[in-house]
């Protein structure tokens, strides 16, 4: 499900980070989450993701991006 992201990555809500395992390798991706418990238990498994990936407390009906910040999207 995963394999076609490309370029910059949003994916949110990130919640507990299950999905980051799930992850191909060598992306630059931003979770974001509106809680920061499930932030604090996402990021010991972002800091295993073999890329990089920045974790952001944040309201994904109100993101605090600009158009075109992304190249692609996820939801999960």
């Amino acid at each position: 499900m995963f394999e076609q992201i490309a370029g910059r990555t949003l994916f949110g809500p990130v919640g507990t980070g299950a999905d980051i395992a799930l992850l191909p390798p060598g992306h630059a991706i931003t979770g974001v989450d509106i809680a920061p418990a499930m932030l604090a238990r996402a990021r010991p498994r972002a800091a295993c993701y073999p890329g990089t990936i920045t974790l952001l407390e944040a309201d994904l009906t109100a993101l605090p991006f600009g158009d075109g910040a992304f190249d692609t999207a996820l939801a999960v």
